[in-house]
C-alpha cells in the first residue's frame, strides 16, 4: 500500500420543498388513517463523516466516505420517516493509465 489520506467531512445540505415533498411528503390522494397527508417545506440538515483516499499501487486508488446526515424536523415529522438520521457512504476504485 502507498499513501493513505484521511480527512473530516462536514456539510450543510439544503432540501427544496419540491424535492422534500417528492421524497418525504404524503399527498392528500395517498393519505389514509395510518398515513396522514404531509407537506414538507424547505429544510436543511447537518452531515458529518470521514473520507479517505488509499493509493493501492502506482495505478490503483480507492476512495471511501462514510457520513451521518442528521435530518431536519421538517423531514422527520413526516409520517413516512422513522429515523432522525441517515447513514450513508460510498466507495470507488480507480485505475489510471
Amino acid at each position: 500500500l502507498g499513501i493513505v489520506r484521511l480527512g473530516p467531512n462536514l456539510g450543510v445540505n439544503w432540501l427544496s420543498s419540491d424535492l422534500g415533498n417528492h421524497d418525504y411528503g404524503v399527498p392528500v390522494s395517498a393519505a389514509n388513517a395510518e398515513r396522514p397527508a404531509y407537506s414538507v417545506d424547505d429544510s436543511t440538515s447537518l452531515e458529518v463523516g470521514i473520507r479517505g483516499l488509499i493509493e493501492i499501487s502506482e495505478n490503483w486508488r480507492a476512495a471511501l466516505s462514510v457520513a451521518v446526515e442528521y435530518l431536519d424536523d421538517e423531514v422527520t415529522d413526516s409520517p413516512i420517516v422513522e429515523d432522525d438520521e441517515v447513514l450513508k457512504g460510498f466507495a470507488v476504485l480507480t485505475y489510471t493509465f
